[in-house]
């Protein structure tokens, strides 16, 4: 398969995406280290610092609302910088009749390559643990609306924003250097590794894998999103409603 035209073609680079992922982790944590130091030194309200030490479903939000407002912020500079349009970073239109049969390929080939390399994994490394629940958003707690601010970031807003960022923006800046078998590589591990936890990264490296190919197939990052919010929604499914 040769390098794809369109993913290969783009104004910004490596060193734009280290920027844009450098911002998206520096600035949130930034602030968060330094609330949490007046909070210490007794220099907040006292509501506040017993929100900060609790933990509390408020303060959690506000971070996550930080950490979405600079990663928008983010991608309108790369936008500003390049005078460029969203249609630059994958969302594009797209065949819809073709798109649902790649999406639904995709779940049955990516459910039994999770599971082959699953087997795998386990007898190579016998204190790998395959079926440990992944933490999804358990900051917003177990009540109703944390279960809907749960919802809403982890099935609407994190396909979105994580598809802009690692095959929208990513693949394309790796494949433009490195060529689109590394773009693939490279994209989908950076996007395993930053989920932190073994079988989760395992398997959102193959996700990964099959989110990068869609996009280079049908040039829309689109029906990466529908196909990566799905596979969240049925995550989610299992760690909140069935009990």
């Amino acid at each position: 398969m040769r390098k794809d035209i369109t993913i290969a073609r783009v104004p910004w680079n490596l060193k734009d995406f280290a920027k844009i992922i450098a911002a998206t982790f520096l600035i949130p944590y930034g602030l968060l280290i330094g609330v949490v130091s007046l909070s210490h030194y007794h220099l907040l309200p006292v509501a506040v610092t017993r929100s900060i030490k609790s933990g509390d479903i408020w303060f959690n939000l506000i971070f996550e609302v930080v950490v979405v407002l600079v990663e928008i912020s983010m991608i309108l500079w790369l936008v500003k910088k390049y005078k460029i349009g969203l249609s630059d970073f994958g969302l594009r239109r797209f065949k819809i009749f073709k798109a649902a049969l790649y999406i639904l390929l995709a779940l049955v080939m990516f459910t039994a390559l999770v599971s082959v390399v699953f087997i795998i994994v386990t007898i190579i490394f016998p204190n790998f643990n395959a079926t440990q629940s992944q933490a999804i958003a358990d900051e917003f707690g177990t009540s109703r609306i944390g279960i809907i601010l749960s919802f809403v970031m982890t099935v609407i807003i994190a396909p979105v924003i994580e598809e802009i960022y690692f095959r929208g923006l990513m693949l394309p800046a790796v494949t433009k250097r490195f060529g689109w078998g590394m773009g693939v590589i490279i994209s989908s591990s950076l996007f395993a590794v930053l989920h932190m936890q073994a079988n989760v990264m395992v398997y959102t490296f193959i996700l990964g894998v099959f989110l990068c190919f869609m996009y280079i197939r049908l040039k829309s990052i689109i029906p990466g999103i529908l196909l990566h919010a799905i596979n969240n929604s049925i995550a989610f499914a299992a760690l909140f409603l069935i009990k």
